[in-house]
């Protein structure tokens, strides 16, 4: 990868053979190796805020919260996709989806939200279901 996040220097402190301290000898090459794995922190928490004001008429006016940003707990748009591919693609049941996102994630995820997510992907991918069945 061109542009890893973090890079971990490791340097040279000591002489393996005779001890002497190399802290202040400036390195002749760096070696180099890369560790993919997965995110040590695997979602992230939005948190969305509408600001509210009152007019000098008296009209409480509320700033309107993004597209699909409707209750005040939801999940987002990975998660939904994520709970779209066991599903439809690996043919995961949902309680063993569940599971997964419990023991993976530390998230608990009961049937019922499995399945609005389920029914939002098919929402979503409906008009493209008829484009294709025409």
């Amino acid at each position: 990868m061109a542009d890893p996040d973090p890079i971990i220097r490791h340097p040279v402190e000591r002489c393996e053979k005779c001890e002497r301290d190399l802290r202040e000898v400036a390195a002749k090459e760096c070696q180099r190796r890369q560790v993919f794995d997965l995110p040590h922190r695997p979602w992230d928490v939005t948190k969305h805020q509408a600001g509210v004001k009152v007019c000098g008429c008296g009209h409480r006016n509320v700033a309107a919260f993004p597209r699909g940003v409707n209750a005040p707990v939801q999940y987002g748009p990975h998660v939904i996709a994520r709970i779209a591919y066991m599903r439809c693609y690996q043919r995961i049941p949902f309680q063993r989806i569940g599971d997964g996102f419990r023991d993976e994630w530390n998230l608990a995820l009961s049937s019922g939200p499995v399945m609005r997510a389920l029914y939002e992907v098919a929402d979503q991918v409906a008009p493209i279901m008829e484009r294709v069945r025409v």
